[in-house]
């Protein structure tokens, strides 16, 4: 049976969207990068709800399962951005190579250390590569676990969590040497850590959801100081400190916005929230696309930077409304070749 959606994390998740919209519009000029910031926060975010809605079916092997976690996904993920990919060929094409075009349509370009391989075309779309390898991972995760800890204890994901951040901080730590946007930003095993630590909040939340017994006020205190602590670590200090400093603030603020219990989250639990998040995936795939070929064309240096900015909002939100129209028409039918595919390949 499908778990109740968690309605503070929608909103949170639509609050880091708007996040990342503010950072690619301060592409030019970024007082701080809270766009950047928030890429964090929506790993830990996708690791936390993918667990919360995992369906296990203990009748297929985990490579069925694995199989069946990516194919949802490209079925999610592919008709838009396939449109997406074909409005950059014909009309913002930048010179990104044979190597960059064919690894961006196969959505295998984040594991390229070429920056102009793995931002190619919609740039955006190194998150739904690294999205798939995490999906493509969970089962695996899943299982090894829970035939570990069959009794569900808090200390034993505590521990997990820990080695989880260990690992993910090694990797970024002994990697310096590399290509660090790369590293840090793009590369899908080090995601998939940030992803895994999500996974394990998602385990705590569901230990601990039931026996904490503090109420409104109390949350309520507790989410405005946790937020107004990391909006301000992450102004100050978006430039000094390291990218695995970063993850590992954005653990609390997930953990407590998930209990729902305070003032803030009852705001962005609210209707224009639920509303919006009917349209962010749209809104993630085109508002890169829409900043740049309308906003920096046709608007910049003609008017306010924030009035450009307003506009290109509004635009990406109608645009958005027409796409998920577009894609849901277009869903079934890809699911059906899909689904002909996966039986053509794997039968």
């Amino acid at each position: 049976m499908k778990k109740q959606r968690i309605s503070s994390l929608t909103g949170l998740k639509v609050v880091s969207l708007l996040c990342v919209f503010w950072g690619h519009c301060h592409s030019v000029y970024k007082p701080f990068d809270l766009g950047a910031r928030s890429c964090e926060l929506l790993l830990l975010l996708s690791g936390f709800l993918m667990l919360h809605n995992y369906e296990k079916n203990d009748g297929n092997s985990v490579v069925e399962q694995q199989l069946t976690n990516v194919k949802k996904k490209i079925i999610q993920f592919y008709p838009l951005h396939i449109l997406t990919f074909l409005f950059r060929i014909l009309f913002m094409y930048n010179n990104e190579g044979k190597k960059g075009i064919l690894l961006n349509l196969l959505l295998l370009h984040a594991w390229s250390n070429e920056l102009r391989v793995y931002f190619s075309l919609n740039g955006l779309t190194w998150y739904l590569s690294v999205l798939l390898f995490c999906y493509f991972l969970a089962p695996v995760f899943i299982n090894v676990h829970d035939k570990i800890n069959k009794r569900h204890c808090i200390y034993f994901e505590s521990v997990c969590l820990f080695l989880v951040f260990v690992c993910r901080t090694l990797f970024e730590v002994l990697n310096t040497n590399m290509n660090l946007g790369f590293v840090v930003h793009t590369f899908p095993p080090i995601r998939a850590l940030d992803f895994f630590m999500g996974v394990e909040i998602g385990y705590m939340y569901e230990i601990l959801k039931d026996r904490i017994k503090a109420g409104t006020l109390f949350f309520s205190i507790i989410e405005i100081c946790i937020s107004i602590l990391i909006v301000f670590l992450c102004v100050v200090y978006d430039e000094i400190w390291p990218r695995w400093l970063f993850t590992l603030l954005m653990c609390p603020i997930l953990f407590v916005y998930a209990i729902n219990k305070g003032i803030v989250s009852r705001i962005i639990s609210t209707q224009p929230f639920i509303l919006f998040s009917r349209i962010q995936f749209e809104f993630y795939m085109i508002h890169q696309i829409i900043i740049v070929f309308i906003g920096k064309r046709y608007l910049e240096g003609n008017m306010d930077f924030y009035l450009i900015m307003l506009i290109v909002f509004v635009i990406s939100i109608i645009i958005s409304i027409v796409l998920k129209r577009v894609n849901k028409a277009l869903s079934p039918k890809f699911a059906l070749l899909m689904n002909k595919t996966f039986d053509f390949i794997f039968e």
